[in-house]
């Protein structure tokens, strides 16, 4: 191969990187957990959802779902259940929230977080997901194969209240 074309399939690769598509181990993603808001700069002292996404192409049947956040910034007020899954799991701390979701074929949203921001700054909330590791976020298909391809966190910047 030569230097221009490893340079364009470089170019090219990064240009999807940039574009938003995920990639791993030079496959497209099937199975994205996401944290998705309507607006990414929130105003101090604001209420704001935050959805918590499964997109796959896969069977899926259950899912676990590890999420943390920095209460200095952030604090839970409440989580809504989308779709007709079943949750026997809900665990919260001041800093994390952690549900399962059971079903056939699950996809979409999961479940709504309900936060309210508490200073200013920048912070991320995050789907804690490692290769291998069954003690955070995983996505099981019918045979109980983590399908976990990639996760999405969410970055807010959160700003002073309009006129104060």
């Amino acid at each position: 191969m030569t230097t221009t074309q490893k340079t364009t399939i470089i170019g090219a690769a990064t240009l999807l990187v940039v574009a938003g598509i995920t990639y791993l181990n030079g496959q497209a993603t099937d199975t994205i957990l996401s944290l998705v808001a309507n607006n990414n700069k929130i105003a101090k002292g604001q209420n704001f959802l935050v959805k918590v996404d499964l997109t796959t192409n896969k069977n899926a049947n259950g899912a676990d779902v590890f999420v943390t956040f920095d209460p200095t910034f952030l604090e839970l007020q409440d989580q809504f259940i989308k779709g007709n899954f079943q949750y026997p799991l809900i665990a919260t701390t001041t800093n994390s929230v952690s549900f399962s979701a059971l079903g056939d074929n699950i996809n979409g949203t999961l479940r709504t977080l309900y936060f309210k921001s508490l200073k200013t700054g920048t912070t991320t909330i995050h789907i804690v997901a490692s290769p291998n590791t069954t003690t955070d976020s995983n996505v099981a298909d019918q045979n109980g194969n983590d399908v976990l391809d990639a996760t999405k966190d969410l970055d807010l910047t959160i700003v002073a209240p309009s006129g104060k």
